[in-house]
């Protein structure tokens, strides 16, 4: 089985709460838990009363970008967090090999 090394996402889809349910079910599910999930919605311009910022823990979201998405922003993003994944990778394997 394969694993994703990063999930992007919308957190509008058929039901206004499904998104979110399916944000809480990866991060409990042990083969996504640690995948860094990236959030792309126009959430806070279709409803504008939503009430929770969207830079808040409660989604447990790494990124959270609006719609339209502006590319480079993205791309710099992505760039970042995969860097950061490669250098704690490198560092847990220093870890164990030191063991």
């Amino acid at each position: 089985m394969q694993h994703p090394d990063l999930i992007i996402m919308d957190v509008i889809m058929n039901e206004r709460t499904e998104g979110f349910f399916t944000v809480q079910e990866m991060r409990r599910t042990v083969e996504l838990k640690s995948v860094p999930i990236f959030i792309l919605s126009s959430l806070y311009s279709q409803v504008t009363d939503f009430g929770i910022p969207p830079n808040s823990s409660w989604l447990a979201h790494d990124e959270f970008l609006s719609k339209p998405v502006n590319m480079p922003e993205l791309l710099e993003k992505i760039q970042r967090c995969m860097e950061e994944r490669h250098r704690n990778l490198q560092a847990l394997v220093g870890r164990k090999a030191e063991t």
